[in-house]
């Protein structure tokens, strides 16, 4: 699948309703009710569904995924996650 506008932003607003739900769900079933459990759970949540929604729709010969939920690239790459919470790589190969 080639990046768009319109398909990104359904990514985007796929993930985020999931997140949104997923989020509301744990803070139903949590103990703590502290600030920064609650805020930590919607962010955990938030880049699982993003990094998912991108796995989902984008061809994994094509395109990889990293996140630290992501283990799938730790043994071709070294590495699960780059700096950013979710990374979208193009893969191709490079003649030196």
């Amino acid at each position: 699948m080639s990046v768009t506008r319109k398909n990104l932003g359904m990514i985007v607003s796929t993930a985020w309703e999931k997140a949104r739900k997923e989020s509301i769900r744990r803070a139903a079933q949590a103990h703590s009710k502290e600030n920064g459990d609650r805020n930590r759970g919607r962010s955990s949540a938030w880049v699982g569904a993003l990094a998912k929604e991108f796995e989902d729709n984008y061809c994994a010969e094509c395109h990889r995924v990293f996140c630290v939920t992501n283990k799938n690239n730790k043994e071709e790459f070294l590495r699960n996650e780059f700096l950013f919470d979710v990374t979208v790589a193009e893969i191709g190969w490079v003649d030196s």
